[in-house]
């Protein structure tokens, strides 16, 4: 965590009381009798300031050895060897004294050694929490005071701003955006403390050569407040979404070229009766899976066979709707072509003849624009959850950890200031974990796999180390089963946070005191560990999508704060590993998690997930 030199063990520290206690006891017993106590004194308060100044604890020994030698020939009365009473008295005084003095003295610095070695880890993971910080494709500023000055720039907005902005008020920073109402919305949020947000905002920058740049940025601007509840400044988080807006616009212009087709005649059109299509153009002979110019087959296309059994009752409904008024707007509905695929069309019907019913239906593919519709809305969720960690999930720790630092500078060595560097350090934990999520995410979603470095571990003891880190919050819930051999080799990082992933969605999904059994057992080749959870039973049909990025579950715990990437990852790790995870669940025995792990790393590496969210 830290290259800082870490303190002596605290007895090696406090050896040096004993020490000068036990030399200055020799020497006043066998000359107890001090004639000038000036002296002996100030040798005797020496080994505590060389103790205090010196970080070798050989010079803190020598300095005690020095001092008691010293005092005590220096203060000897000569002639005077006497053990009286007040000799051993003052001795006994002096011993006290050097032992008080030596042992305070030695226990303060190992505390403000400690001290300072808390504050050196801190600096070094807020480094770290920062570095990857900068790597998140969002510009977040921070404006501080009346005069909104700009006092932190993160590198997605300089990035984005493509200019100078640290210490220069906004309305300096960026002047050709006077007058289109910006400066006047951070202005609001600053005066009234209440958030805002923009969505598409077009946002036109003036280039060093003169030459204008529009981008379109989605933005929220949240009010800073200090340790009285005051605003200090305004937090603006901003995503760069003229990618998506392009693509938004591509789309529409061609739905517009679709309609053009549509007049050439490229629409698909059959006739029906309530049972069969009994005719088609080729054109939707080639929608359905068919030889375009050999026609319908004799006796019709049973409707049965075209449509997806999901949609039969809702088509039932629809036909009765168009019975009853005689044609229908046109719908998004899906067939089933004649090798199996599914087909997205735009469909509109009409009555021909009501006895017996028979009718026409113009017919157009559209499953390329639902795939595109499909991958924009991902894209937008993604940027819009990516924009609500970092403008919520991030702020509160990292105001937390600015204010505790703030504390720990302005205080002396209390029980305050650790409490305090406690909170800090788990909320940059907490920060820490969002933001490496993230991370894994992106690189997930780039078609990458997730790094791994073997090293022999025991599974039993991952285990019991994840169930103490989730129990923290939680504890007396979670009961282990342990048996068989668990030594293997594992990235113990990432099977740790794969175990923590998998134990905490459960306690999160379980009711609230429910125990969570958890099973962990070695087999030959491989170790497993199955947790069962009490939870509601989740429909087969939704077990795959447990594994998928953003999904969390609607019962207890769906809404506790978490970004939905656990049991994402911890597959991710798992399928690393050449393992796998497995779900099931039923009424009576819950929901079950299987996490199987090969002992060793296998003879191929395996295949890259496709589904990566």
């Amino acid at each position: 965590m830290s290259d800082a030199r870490s303190p002596a063990p605290w007895w090696k520290r406090c050896a040096v009381a004993p020490i000068g206690v036990g030399l200055a006891s020799a020497f006043n017993l066998l000359v107890p009798d001090v004639g000038h106590i000036a002296p002996y004194m100030a040798f005797h308060l020496a080994a505590p300031v060389v103790a205090w100044f010196s970080r070798s604890l050989s010079c803190a020994w020598l300095a005690v050895l020095a001092s008691v030698v010293a005092a005590n020939l220096i203060s000897i009365t000569p002639g005077r060897s006497s053990l009286g009473a007040a000799a051993l008295e003052t001795g006994a005084a002096f011993l006290l004294i050097q032992a008080g003095f030596t042992l305070s003295v030695v226990l303060l610095r190992r505390r403000m050694e400690d001290r300072e070695l808390l504050l050196e880890q801190l600096r070094t993971e807020r480094d770290r929490l920062f570095a990857l910080f900068a790597q998140a494709p969002i510009a977040v500023v921070t404006l501080r005071g009346p005069d909104l000055v700009h006092d932190f720039v993160s590198p997605g907005g300089e990035r984005l701003a493509q200019r100078p902005m640290l210490g220069r008020r906004m309305r300096d920073a960026f002047p050709e955006l006077e007058g289109d109402g910006l400066f006047e919305l951070v202005e609001r949020v600053y005066r009234e403390g209440v958030a805002a947000t923009l969505e598409e905002r077009p946002v036109r920058y003036r280039r060093d050569d003169g030459s204008w740049e529009e981008r379109i940025v989605d933005a929220s601007f949240t009010p800073l407040r200090g340790a009285r509840g005051l605003v200090e400044g305004v937090l603006t988080c901003a995503v760069d979404v003229t990618a998506r807006v392009r693509a938004r616009q591509e789309l529409e212009r061609t739905e517009k070229e679709l309609h053009r087709l549509s007049e050439a005649g490229l629409l698909g059109i059959g006739t029906w009766t309530r049972e069969r299509i009994v005719g088609a153009n080729p054109r939707l002979l080639e929608i359905l899976g068919l030889p375009p110019g050999a026609g319908v087959p004799e006796g019709g296309i049973d409707w049965r066979k075209v449509t997806p059994p999901e949609l039969a009752e809702a088509d039932a409904r629809a036909l009765a709707e168009l019975e009853a008024t005689g044609r229908s707007a046109p719908f998004e509905r899906q067939f089933l072509r004649a090798d199996g695929t599914r087909v997205w069309t735009l469909t509109g019907a009409a009555v021909l003849d009501r006895e017996p019913l028979r009718g026409v239906s113009f017919v157009l593919d559209i499953t390329a624009q639902k795939e595109a519709e499909r991958a924009l809305q991902e894209a937008h969720q993604f940027e819009q959850r990516l924009l609500g960690i970092v403008s919520h999930d991030l702020r509160n720790p990292l105001a937390s950890i600015r204010l505790g630092v703030d504390l720990l500078l302005r205080s002396g060595p209390s029980e305050q200031q650790l409490r305090t560097v406690s909170r800090m350090a788990r909320s940059a934990e907490r920060m820490h974990q969002l933001v490496g999520g993230l991370l894994d995410l992106t690189r997930l979603r780039a078609g990458q796999q997730l790094t791994i470095t073997r090293e022999r571990d025991d599974i039993h003891r991952l285990v019991k180390r994840a169930v103490e880190e989730v129990s923290v919050a939680d504890p007396g819930r979670i009961t282990v089963t342990a048996q068989g051999d668990g030594t293997g080799e594992w990235d113990t990082v990432r099977v740790g946070q794969a175990l923590s992933n998998l134990l905490g969605n459960a306690l999160r999904h379980s009711p609230a005191g429910a125990p969570v059994p958890v099973q962990v057992e070695g087999g030959a080749e491989q170790v497993q560990v199955v947790i069962t959870s009490a939870g509601e039973v989740i429909p087969p049909e939704q077990q795959d999508s447990l594994f998928e990025p953003f999904r969390r579950g609607s019962g207890p715990g769906g809404l506790d704060g978490s970004v939905g990437l656990g049991l994402y990852i911890a597959r991710h790790v798992a399928r690393a590993h050449g393992g796998t995870i497995e779900v099931s669940s039923s009424p009576g025995s819950g929901t079950t998690l299987r996490l199987v792990l090969p002992r060793r790393a296998p003879s191929t590496p395996p295949a890259a997930l496709r589904d990566v969210g």
